[in-house]
């Protein structure tokens, strides 16, 4: 919870979904455990639970490579400093393309969980 932000719970909800799926692999169990046990403290209205669908859909992932390479990479030039700028961006590219259909399949499978089969 250290990146939570004053905004709308779901945003932070969202934020806390994505990251035990990213730390898991995309394996969507942690995450729909911990999506069931939060309803059952918190049920989330299905307003919310549109909205919380849009954060989670939204290509975070991308959007914060877009920011290290034109806002944070830039700043940490030193005397090789294009060179191991490129390899960092290169490797998140990869890791991002490698995890693409698994993160697909996560989020099929809270899409189907928080907002229904028929939804969508």
């Amino acid at each position: 919870f250290d990146y939570c932000i004053a905004d709308v719970f779901v945003h932070d909800l969202a934020s806390v979904l994505l990251r035990v799926g990213k730390a898991n692999h995309y394996n969507s169990r942690l995450a729909l455990s911990f999506w069931r046990q939060y309803e059952k403290q918190m049920p989330v209205g299905a307003e919310e639970k549109l909205l919380l669908w849009d954060y989670l859909r939204f290509p975070v992932d991308f959007w914060q490579m877009g920011l290290a390479f034109y806002e944070e990479i830039p700043a940490m030039q030193d005397v090789r400093g294009q060179k191991i700028r490129r390899g960092r961006l290169d490797r998140r590219l990869t890791e991002y393309m490698d995890n693409e259909e698994k993160k697909h399949n996560f989020l099929r499978e809270l899409r189907s969980e928080i907002l229904g089969s028929g939804i969508l």
